[in-house]
């Protein structure tokens, strides 16, 4: 996979003798799944009416990009709805239900405003699939289950360009709301440590979450407490770094 590059630690010397300050950036590896962190949900926003005759003077409604008319078939009671990313900013999904009540969902996954060449599935019900289940069980759960790689607008190099990221959306039939995040962390190295990264409900990074990840790790997951945020501090070896975020 591509590297992009974190903007990690701003340095500062413990030795207040010496005081220095410098920033230094390492290269980042993407990594599918959710590897040593507890999976994060974000709430995916619906704005069905935008689209009904009633509301023709809706004044967001010319925020919205225009969808073909090409929608799945055999669906009833269909609502739109997106999922929020970089630069070209909103991904559409569709769902409603089939001819026997079922929910269904499609994602526009090449981001191209029309429906017609996208799969249909049926989503897991987040209340029922996950309930009793630990945090490895709903690992393995999820990698079964219907993941769509999404292409979105990213800025790259000092350009724009279209990449490809996974997204994992569900159905949470207690709260009755579409939930999702984008299965991917990425890792890299500084003096001996191997460190990881995630924002599973953020494609850009800008608020992260770190940790140190023990080599040997198993099939544990870092504890919360363990997880250190963007302009928080961290000590390697007598140094005191500030996490910055990425660039």
């Amino acid at each position: 996979m591509k590297s992009k590059k974190i903007a990690l630690i701003a340095l500062l010397s413990v030795n207040l003798l010496c005081y220095s300050q410098e920033n230094v950036e390492l290269p980042l590896t993407t990594q599918k799944g959710y590897g040593p962190f507890s999976m994060g949900w974000g709430g995916l926003a619906l704005f069905s009416e935008v689209f009904t005759s009633e509301s023709e003077n809706n004044p967001l409604r010319e925020t919205y990009l225009k969808l073909s008319r090409s929608t799945p078939k055999g669906l009833t009671d269909m609502q739109y709805g997106f999922i929020e990313t970089p630069i070209k900013t909103n991904i559409y999904f569709v769902f409603g239900k089939d001819s026997e009540g079922n929910i269904k969902i499609a994602v526009d996954a090449n981001n191209n405003l029309d429906f017609s060449d996208d799969i249909l599935f049926t989503p897991l019900d987040m209340a029922i699939a996950f309930f009793g289940k630990t945090q490895l069980q709903i690992d393995s759960l999820v990698a079964q289950s219907h993941i769509v790689n999404i292409a979105y607008e990213t800025f790259v190099h000092n350009e724009t360009a279209f990449v490809n990221f996974p997204v994992y959306i569900l159905y949470n039939s207690q709260l009755n709301m579409w939930m999702y995040n984008f299965p991917q962390y990425a890792t890299t190295q500084f003096k001996g440590k191997q460190i990881a990264i995630f924002n599973f409900t953020n494609l850009s990074y800008n608020e992260i979450n770190l940790a140190f990840v023990p080599n040997d790790l198993k099939n544990e997951k870092i504890k919360r407490e363990d997880l250190y945020n963007k302009n928080e501090y961290i000590e390697i070896e007598d140094v005191i770094y500030k996490i910055l975020g990425t660039c």
